[in-house]
């Protein structure tokens, strides 16, 4: 059945000072925001997470690259909490933080201009301790899932753009995913190198990455190609499946992934399809990977990472997604209202 999208053309001075005309999608179905953050003007803000403390607390832990600084703010009405870190690179400062993923009480860091990943303690964001300095280069994007006796499995997106010193070329994209088998205790940090994967032919080669985000029930990582302009799909392995995602969908970037779980196999997969003017959030089936819909903040524009709850957090009884927004704040939009917009289930409590 063909599917009809209404268009809005509009001149491109709206958007970057230009004459002509482009474009812009409207198949995403409006949705509002329950609070934008107040703004951190020129931090470049990029990527948050959730963090759940044990006294209730529920907090959006957000980086931000210029002024290389964690922006902490309360996760069900946004208000700011505090700031953490300076630039530098002892323990406890920062150098264009970019990804971040927390597991537990332990924040994971990345650091793209001190090539590392930091490990913080909250709520104090006591460091720990920090990994990957003899092996990253340009890290960005991070993946955690949990193993046995509190043991963590990270995977390191590195979008390096050098090799041994020359230009790039097909044969050297075979590192762009670092893998570390991590634990911390009351000793500090203990991480181990577990290798590098990438194809460096045929489909699964991974041009530009970013963003990625695991499935640890399926065992399969979810790396976005911002230089192929698709989402690749390869195993915790290392091994790429062969599926090559909506490089006919995604308009601009794929940019932040996240999983809303049912259970071991069921639910959703969230896409960023960034846009300074008509970003969207585009929504796939867990298994099938098939496109489900499309949902657009009223205010949010321009999102790179993103993150999800899957639990009550002040207004939002079914959990909430939150979003970046013009390189400034985190914006939050109501589960509930995303999976009425587009049919789908909003009883799944993590």
């Amino acid at each position: 059945m063909m599917r009809l999208t209404a268009v809005l053309l509009l001149p491109c001075s709206l958007l970057s000072g230009g004459s002509e005309f482009i474009v812009i999608d409207k198949s995403a179905v409006v949705v509002d925001e329950t609070f934008v953050t107040p703004r951190q003007n020129w931090a470049l803000v990029d990527s948050p997470a959730i963090w759940m403390g044990q006294a209730g607390e529920t907090w959006i832990v957000a980086t931000g690259k210029l002024t290389s600084r964690l922006y902490v703010s309360d996760a069900a009405t946004g208000a700011h909490i505090r700031t953490i870190g300076r630039r530098g690179s002892r323990l406890g400062e920062f150098s264009r933080p970019n990804g971040i993923a927390i597991a537990g009480d332990l924040a994971l860091v990345v650091e793209r201009d001190n090539h590392r990943v930091q490990v913080l303690r909250l709520p104090d964001f006591a460091p720990v301790g920090a990994f990957g300095e003899e092996t990253l280069s340009k890290p960005y994007g991070v993946a955690v899932q949990r193993l046995a006796k509190g043991e963590l499995m990270v995977f390191i997106t590195d979008d390096y753009q050098k090799k041994n010193g020359r230009d790039l070329t097909d044969r050297d994209l075979g590192e762009r995913v670092k893998r570390y088998r991590v634990a911390a205790s009351d000793q500090g940090l203990v991480s181990t190198y577990l290798g590098a994967f990438g194809d460096t032919v045929g489909a699964g080669r991974l041009i530009g990455v970013e963003s990625v985000a695991v499935d640890p029930d399926a065992g399969i990582l979810l790396i976005a190609d911002e230089g192929a302009i698709d989402v690749k799909v390869y195993r915790t392995d290392g091994s790429f499946t062969g599926q090559v995602l909506w490089g006919d969908l995604i308009r601009t970037e794929p940019e932040g992934i996240v999983l809303y779980a049912c259970g071991p196999s069921e639910g959703y997969w969230v896409v960023t399809d960034q846009h300074p003017a008509d970003n969207r959030f585009l929504v796939f089936d867990r298994k099938s990977f098939a496109l489900l819909g499309g949902v657009r903040g009223r205010t949010m524009r321009n999102t790179d990472g993103i993150a999800l709850i899957q639990r009550p957090v002040g207004p939002m009884s079914a959990g909430a997604l939150y979003g970046s927004h013009k390189d400034r704040s985190v914006g939050a939009i109501s589960w509930s209202r995303i999976a009425t917009a587009l049919g789908l289930r909003a009883d799944c409590v993590a």
